[in-house]
């Protein structure tokens, strides 16, 4: 049974209403069933009854409200969407799509605020708590950990002043995306986002003269395209973002170490 579908009370409450009177017609010669006994089955399937037409209507309505975002999208309304997707989680709490939803617009909203710095973190933060709704009501979502891994690393750049607020925003992200790669290991896509991950992280880190961190950064960097190449397994178009990003750590990794870069083996 879909929960999510009101008309599901129906048949629930007719079987139900069964077993208020399971017999069907008294044979003849048998006693009848006591009344107390009569009236509280049938309250009691009653108040079942109740209970769980209200609870279809509630998430019939959340569904409603899901599709009104569905529309709003395909209609360019943006607006519309945010306030539908935020109607859905207020009907539906268990739900972790709408905040997944959510959390995708606000990051990409904080891509186009970049002239506005104040905006776009605040976007960001947004953001980050809208996956972190996600995936506290669907704890194996392994995209919104991975999303909340590039929320962190963006609002870290913003945090030039405070070293410890910027380290814990670093560590945690790094976590994410750790429990991002344990959910899925073997998404070959999520091994590439790892490295662009890690290459920013590395950037931050050499912007603020921290040269060690740097380096570690952007040997986890190159690692995980590296795993990305090995994953895929054969060259061609298909790979070539794979070498592209590991052929940048290594770009980086020289400039810190004053070594130079291998020579990319590029697919043919």
């Amino acid at each position: 049974f879909n929960m999510h579908l009101p008309s599901n009370a129906l048949p629930m409450a007719f079987a139900l209403g069964i077993l208020a009177n399971p017999g069907g017609r008294r044979p003849a010669g048998t006693r009848p069933t006591p009344l107390p006994l009569a009236v509280y089955t049938r309250a009691a399937v009653a108040a079942c009854a109740v209970g769980l037409a209200l609870f279809a209507a509630t998430v019939g309505r959340a569904d409603a409200a899901w599709l009104r975002a569905e529309s709003a999208r395909r209609a360019g309304d943006e607006a519309a969407r945010v306030a539908h997707l935020h109607r859905c989680t207020e009907l539906d709490r268990a739900r972790s799509e709408p905040w997944y939803e959510l959390g995708k617009i606000r990051f990409r909203q904080s891509h186009a605020s970049r002239d506005i710095p104040p905006l776009q973190q605040s976007y960001l933060r947004t953001a980050a708590e809208a996956f972190r709704e996600a995936v506290e009501r669907h704890p194996y979502d392994f995209v919104s950990f991975m999303m909340i891994a590039r929320c962190e690393v963006d609002l870290a750049s913003f945090e030039t002043g405070d070293a410890a607020a910027r380290e814990q925003l670093l560590a945690s992200a790094a976590e994410n995306f750790e429990v991002a790669r344990r959910l899925a290991p073997t998404k070959r896509y999520l091994m590439l986002e790892g490295g662009d991950l890690y290459y920013d992280i590395a950037l931050i880190h050499a912007a603020l003269g921290e040269e060690e961190r740097s380096l570690a950064a952007v040997r986890a960097s190159k690692a995980q395209f590296q795993r990305a190449i090995d994953m895929v397994g054969f060259t061609g178009d298909y790979n070539a973002p794979r070498y592209a990003g590991r052929a940048k750590a290594e770009e980086l990794e020289s400039l810190l170490t004053g070594r130079p870069a291998p020579d990319p083996d590029r697919p043919e």
